[in-house]
């Protein structure tokens, strides 16, 4: 009995120092920053998991306009973005929290990029998106009761 004692407690400081030793070797340094040397104003948005460059290519106070860009440095989107008033603060690539695609850009509010300067900053809606006075219908695609009126019901297949 003392030995499987003697074992186990050898066991235990081994485990320590394997523990120690693996601590010691890990790199806790912050990563380096992602750069394009052709884009040296774009800045990563992401993680090591994936993300984009963002670049203010122009700024034209409340407007700016945005290009995302992939890893490789390839052009993704682009866009006017409104932000803010004339006299408030300016838009920085820090403000995005991310981007999304379709032209869909995360500040701390949901914002469209939009190819016409014109209609930036304009409330974008999709005639599909949810409001309390488009409220969804939801069916089974084969409904088969006789009193089940379909038409005038918006689906996702109607226009």
């Amino acid at each position: 009995m003392i030995w499987l004692q003697r074992f186990l407690i050898v066991m235990g400081a081994l485990a320590c120092v394997a523990l120690v030793v693996i601590v010691s070797y890990m790199d806790f340094s912050k990563a380096q920053p992602r750069l394009l040397s052709e884009y040296p104003n774009a800045k990563w948005r992401g993680g090591a998991d994936g993300g984009q460059f963002v670049e203010i290519t122009k700024s034209e106070r409340p407007y700016y306009f945005v290009q995302i860009r992939n890893d490789d440095g390839s052009l993704w989107d682009e866009g006017w973005l409104r932000f803010g008033e004339k006299n408030s603060e300016p838009f920085t690539v820090d403000n995005v929290m991310f981007f999304a695609g379709e032209g869909v850009i995360y500040l701390q509010q949901r914002q469209i990029l939009s190819a016409d300067r014109a209609m930036a900053g304009v409330e974008h809606t999709l005639d599909s998106a949810y409001s309390p006075e488009n409220a969804y219908q939801v069916f089974a695609k084969s409904n088969q009761c006789a009193g089940f009126e379909k038409r005038g019901v918006r689906t996702w297949c109607t226009p």
